[in-house]
């Protein structure tokens, strides 16, 4: 009984890093407010303060995977035609 008392009281909390949450992913089946609700408290427990140039500059990113993707998709399909 005692270990469980100390495993719950005393856990280390790991430090989130800013990369941890860039490295962040909705998942398939995952609501996009779940998702937002998720990132904003593993936000929390980032102790490096983030400005909104941060996240302005990880959505970015993120757009430009997502098109780099879609337009591999579309010359894809073009070839199939």
């Amino acid at each position: 009984m005692e270990n469980v008392f100390h495993d719950y009281y005393f856990k280390i909390q790991l430090e989130v890093t800013i990369s941890d949450l860039a490295a962040l992913k909705q998942s398939e089946d995952e609501p996009a407010q779940d998702f937002i609700t998720r990132f904003r408290k593993l936000k929390m427990e980032c102790r490096i303060p983030m400005e909104e140039r941060h996240f302005i500059q990880m959505a970015q990113t993120a757009l430009k995977k997502l098109a780099n993707k879609a337009s591999k998709y579309k010359e894809l399909l073009k070839e199939e035609q």
